[in-house]
């Protein structure tokens, strides 16, 4: 398998976790903010830095205010 037949095999459906159907429904962005989780990376507490920067849980609140959340299924 050469690297294009690699990078093609990782963006099919054949290995995809999302669920396809899922992404077409539309959000319903009324429920209680228990049924919700933060779309974020490993990053998300970080103030700065990915390397130097410092870390704070406060980042996790910052994230939900400004929308950063899916709903969950």
């Amino acid at each position: 398998m050469n690297l294009s037949e690699f990078k093609e095999l990782l963006y099919s459906k054949v290995v995809s976790i999302l669920n396809q159907e899922k992404l077409n429904e539309p959000l319903n962005m009324n429920r209680p903010i228990n049924d919700y989780f933060i779309n974020s990376t490993h990053n998300t507490y970080l103030t700065g830095h990915q390397l130097a920067g410092k870390s704070s849980v406060y980042m996790y609140s910052s994230a939900m205010l400004e929308g950063y959340r899916l709903m969950y299924h």
